[in-house]
């Protein structure tokens, strides 16, 4: 992980001994043919060199024959090629490695695993640890504020830990993948960012500091400020924030709450 790799690169080889065995035997079978094919053309030519009217005919078949033969030939070898070239997965861009699945030399792989990531690095994404009661609580599609060197950026969830392949590295399965709506200039892998994920949103709304909250046996009340009297008011609450609580039913705009 973190190695660049060009266009092109080979990244992982599956093992093809036997195809590169079969390979090699119809290049043989290749270069035979046609050694055989222009003995026959030889032949003919010497033939009707010394008499033009002479019957070659047998000759003509058996170049016939060959130069089919040679087509088998040339279509299996390019099959087998094709083959070969699957087994080698190759770097589609310019990039540098993100994701390596713990694999070893020898080891089996099921169809469609993800082995490698290779990421753009003019075209970056977040990648942030997650790990909360709730696993499904933020899902792809979800809205993000990403702020980077003191600006704030729209983003969006991508990948989230229900997202991660089966037998996928433990240390990628608690991770959060978000993109940029638009790239800052200069960011570059390693930079750091801060994120607040929107779950729920809701305008026009009471909202106090979480910290204001009292709970007593299963209630909810804050105290609030009458003149210079103190008085706890019982709340419901709604969408809860890290910081902050959604006051549903309780309390009215402009009254004054007394944090803790």
């Amino acid at each position: 992980v973190g190695d660049s790799v060009k266009k092109g690169d080979i990244l992982v080889s599956l093992d093809a001994e036997d195809l590169e065995t079969a390979i090699k035997q119809q290049e043989f079978a290749l270069e035979k043919i046609k050694l055989t094919i222009n003995h026959f053309k030889n032949q003919e030519r010497k033939i009707l060199k010394q008499d033009p009217n002479a019957d070659t005919s047998d000759l003509k078949y058996q170049i016939n024959l060959n130069q089919i033969e040679r087509k088998s030939i040339e279509y299996t070898l390019n099959k087998l090629k094709e083959r070969m070239n699957n087994t080698k997965l190759v770097s589609p861009i310019d990039g540098r490695v993100v994701f390596v699945a713990d694999l070893s030399e020898g080891d089996v792989v099921r169809p469609y695993q993800k082995i490698v990531t290779v990421a753009d690095p003019n075209n970056l994404e977040l990648v942030m640890e997650y790990k909360q009661n709730s696993p499904t609580a933020i899902v792809t599609g979800m809205k993000a504020e990403i702020e980077i060197n003191d600006e704030i950026y729209a983003g969006e969830v991508i990948g989230t830990p229900a997202d991660i392949p089966e037998g996928t590295d433990d240390r990628y399965k608690n991770l959060l993948i978000l993109s940029i709506e638009e790239q800052p200039e200069g960011i570059k892998v390693g930079d750091m960012a801060s994120v607040s994920i929107i779950i729920q949103k809701k305008d026009n709304v009471i909202k106090i500091p979480k910290q204001a909250v009292r709970e007593y046996l299963g209630r909810k009340y804050v105290q609030i400020l009458e003149g210079e009297v103190k008085k706890e008011v019982d709340i419901e609450v709604g969408i809860e924030s890290a910081t902050e609580v959604e006051v549903i039913k309780g309390l009215e705009e402009g009254q004054q709450v007394i944090l803790r």
